[in-house]
């Protein structure tokens, strides 16, 4: 199939104006993300990648931000941290939030531990995930974040604390779809 009506499984839109593109090749399967913005009479294309080179245990799936499609240096390479390449043994001091999996099993999912501790996390564990991570990656986490992960208030508070949503537009809930 070619032409701009690829579709399904080689494109599709995420929602907001973010977009999704898959290509493959025979070094694997690449995902690159992007959006245009437009402001008065420019237009920059913002995109990042993920590649099927991340190792299958870290590897989820992910849906950037608008705000923050993620920080290019100069030479065009990522500058910002992932909670994919978070230690997981970092992770141990909060993997007792997920209560229903040993902690090996829990750290395994830094974005889901990270989630869980914005979530429920008591005051002290917030600031030291904080501290720890980075707003980048708390960013990266919320923006990723699947149906369930986050209730009406922590969601809330994350983006005005982020600075991801003006009052009284912050995004609705991740939600579940059936297809």
């Amino acid at each position: 199939m070619h032409g701009p009506d690829l579709g399904m499984p080689h494109t599709r839109a995420m929602g907001g104006g973010l977009l999704e593109m898959r290509l493959k090749g025979r070094e694997g399967i690449a995902r690159i993300f992007y959006c245009a913005l437009t402001k008065a009479r420019n237009t920059r294309l913002i995109w990042g990648i993920a590649t099927s080179s991340i190792p299958s245990s870290t590897r989820r799936p992910t849906r950037p931000g608008l705000k923050n499609c993620g920080k290019i240096s100069n030479n065009g390479e990522a500058m910002a941290k992932h909670a994919h390449q978070i230690a997981p043994e970092a992770l141990k001091p909060f993997a007792k939030y997920i209560w229903w999996k040993a902690p090996d099993e829990a750290v395994a999912f830094p974005a889901r531990v990270i989630a869980q501790v914005m979530d429920i996390g008591d005051y002290f564990d917030v600031q030291a995930l904080a501290h720890l991570v980075g707003d980048d990656v708390l960013c990266e986490v919320l923006t990723h974040a699947e149906a369930g992960w986050f209730n009406e208030r922590s969601w809330t508070y994350w983006h005005y604390r982020l600075g991801l949503a003006k009052v009284d537009k912050v995004p609705p809930l991740p939600m579940r779809r059936f297809q």
